[in-house]
């Protein structure tokens, strides 16, 4: 009788019961998956369910709303709203607006937010109070930080863009937000000389306030968008590591630039405005004593010094007297005289040109000033750069007459003018 393996004996049938068994081990092991994965994707999909529930119990609704304003921004500046967390990071939830009206306001209802900190950002064309224009080709951005616990509604500015960065890391350090607040919008202010002024938080504040419309001017002068940009992001970058503005030439550019504000000019182009959007009952504010307080008070060097001497070595000085009609008496000499110091970068020019009457004058002894041209009805003198000198000429009247004298001094390296013009009448 032949012999047979265990192998040989299961035969047919035993290999289907192997076969059988590692089917049932195996469809076992799947199935051990597919209830792993089912219980793992139920666990999660609750969990998230908790999470959005708890996310959508701690949001929050705003109506945002607030101001704009360099110069005010113009209609359709685009506006983003992004949410900080604890940190003031980003959380990525933004939301957008634009400006609606030549005032620079902006809102934007029933933001749902689980944070109170928001970044506003404005990028879009201003009003430059300085020169009297909207600059459409030349477009800036502004950045405002804020807690909406405190207010809704808040402004965007040169204040708010400056700290911004400051506010940032003493909430880093540890401070809370008011104290962080506190601190940078002091450091911002200090280097106007205003730091020991009590004022809103800068949010609060719009052109009709002294110290934002001073503190702007200063920094903006006759400077287009890019221009303007670029010194913001300079001084942000300069206070970035102690509070500080250490840089010289910054601070040059600032005191140079406040001692070429002219008042009258700004007032006129701020009323003009805003008569011509229909706000008549918009006041320019009293901005000038900051202004001086900056200048009076600070140790930055200024490539704008030069005065008007009351008396020259030629007569009564015709450029001191601020009036806008001055009176002559025919028995005095005149002159017309400018003393520059040792940091002077200036150009000026001046034209005296008879309106009417038969009088006369007669210029004479002129120096440092170049004479363009010189005759009884017209007088155009020029002093191109000279500092550490007083320009003198002098000036004899006849007759009687009426005379125009318009003056225009610029600002060497930084693209700034003044110009005014004042009445003469002698011999009535």
């Amino acid at each position: 009788m032949p012999s047979f393996s265990k192998r040989q004996t299961l035969g047919t049938n035993g290999k289907k019961r192997i076969f059988s068994m590692t089917n049932v081990f195996y469809n076992l092991n799947n199935m051990n998956k597919i209830i792993f994965v089912l219980l793992t994707l139920s666990m999660f999909l609750a969990t998230n369910s908790y999470k959005q529930k708890n996310d959508d119990d701690r949001l929050k609704q705003y109506n945002l709303s607030g101001k704009a304003q360099k110069g005010p921004f113009a209609p359709g500046a685009n506006v983003t709203i992004s949410e900080l967390d604890e940190n003031l990071n980003p959380t990525g939830r933004n939301f957008y607006t634009t400006i609606m009206d030549y005032e620079g306001n902006f809102q934007i209802p029933n933001v749902e937010l689980a944070s109170s900190y928001v970044e506003l950002k404005v990028e879009g064309s201003h009003y430059n109070e300085y020169i009297g224009v909207t600059l459409s080709m030349s477009p800036i951005t502004l950045y405002c930080i804020v807690d909406l616990s405190q207010s809704s509604h808040n402004n965007v500015n040169i204040l708010t863009h400056l700290e911004k960065d400051r506010l940032i890391k003493y909430k880093h350090d540890g401070y809370s937000f008011s104290e962080a607040k506190r601190l940078a919008q002091k450091e911002v202010l200090k280097i106007f000389n205003l730091d020991n002024i009590s004022i809103q938080n800068s949010e609060n504040l719009d052109i009709s306030n002294g110290i934002l419309l001073a503190t702007s001017l200063i920094i903006q002068g006759s400077r287009d968008g890019s221009q303007l940009t670029t010194i913001l992001t300079n001084i942000r970058n300069d206070l970035n590591d102690n509070g500080i503005l250490n840089s010289i030439d910054l601070q040059s550019r600032l005191i140079s630039q406040a001692k070429f504000i002219y008042v009258s000019s700004i007032t006129k182009n701020l009323n003009n405005y805003y008569n011509s959007i229909g706000n008549s009952s918009y006041v320019v504010p009293q901005f000038e004593n900051y202004i001086d307080t900056f200048i009076v008070n600070s140790n930055f060097t200024s490539t704008a010094n030069y005065i008007y001497p009351e008396l020259s070595q030629q007569g009564i000085n015709l450029l001191y007297f601020t009036q806008d009609t001055i009176n002559i008496n025919t028995s005095n000499t005149y002159s017309m005289s400018i003393q520059t110091d040792i940091n002077s970068k200036i150009n000026m020019e001046f034209q005296l040109s008879k309106i009417s009457g038969s009088g006369s004058w007669t210029a004479n002894n002129s120096q440092y000033w170049t004479v363009a041209s010189n005759d009884i009805d017209f007088l155009n003198c020029n002093l191109y750069n000279q500092p550490n000198k007083t320009t003198d000429i002098s000036l004899v009247f006849q007759g009687q007459g009426i005379a125009q004298i318009h003056v225009n001094t610029s600002l060497l390296d930084y693209y700034m003018d003044i110009s005014y013009d004042r009445y003469i009448k002698w011999g009535y």
